[in-house]
């Protein structure tokens, strides 16, 4: 697990608190990002998967993530289902 460091004083002047905080959200935005990818990859893979067993379509559908969990927990799921 990743944990990010916030600044937990509420010392420096108010820029260099600014500068901080953009700092941690540009960490969160990217692991956001990271997080979408890696969960359209292995819904990618479990299409693709269900599309080679059933002899479908479905491997040729897009893919869509699901924004509103983008938690470990749904990824290890998806993971399992694979």
């Amino acid at each position: 697990m990743c944990y990010f460091l916030f600044p937990e004083k509420t010392s420096g002047t108010f820029e260099e608190q600014l500068v901080a905080i953009a700092l941690a959200l540009e960490q969160l935005w990217k692991k956001k990002d990271e997080r979408i990818k890696e969960i359209s990859d292995v819904q990618a893979q479990i299409r693709k998967k269900c599309g080679e067993i059933a002899v479908s379509s479905a491997r040729n559908q897009a893919v869509n993530v699901d924004m509103s969990d983008l938690s470990l927990k749904k990824l290890d799921e998806f993971h399992d289902q694979l």
